[in-house]
């Protein structure tokens, strides 16, 4: 089984939904069985939460990483948008950060999230092929 880092880093530009002040933002997480949360982020609608979290990944090419943001709130909370993402074509030990625009989203916001498959993924280079080819004999 192979292991996955997840990095939750920041978003831009989230919607601006409270009357009185502004939101409080979180994200969670999901993947397989496994759920994460980050922390909330008191007040902000350009939140930094650089939360990093490790998944247990049986099948890299059935699996889909998903991110739903939400603002904080005493009752209840709010949903602030959605994104998903695939594990294909990821290379091992190569870290892979980038933004990505939130769906079902009231406002053009954006994510970003960095992911490294520690132990899973595409081998690059002949470095990568010698690599795989010892961890094959070994």
């Amino acid at each position: 089984m192979g292991k996955l880092q997840v990095y939750v880093m920041a978003a831009r530009n989230l919607p601006d939904i409270q009357t009185f002040s502004k939101i409080d933002p979180y994200v969670k997480v999901k993947f397989g069985n496994e759920q994460f949360e980050t922390e909330f982020v008191e007040n902000t609608m350009n939140p930094e939460w650089n939360a990093r979290f490790v998944f247990q990944v049986a099948d890299e090419h059935s699996g889909q990483l998903e991110f739903e943001v939400f603002n904080k709130n005493t009752l209840s909370d709010d949903y602030l948008g959605e994104y998903s993402l695939s594990l294909d074509g990821l290379v091992r030990g190569e870290r892979k950060e980038d933004w990505y625009i939130l769906r079902n989203c009231k406002s053009n916001a954006e994510i970003q999230i960095g992911l490294v498959a520690e132990d899973f993924g595409k081998i690059e280079g002949v470095a990568g092929v010698l690599n795989g080819l010892g961890q094959l004999l070994s």
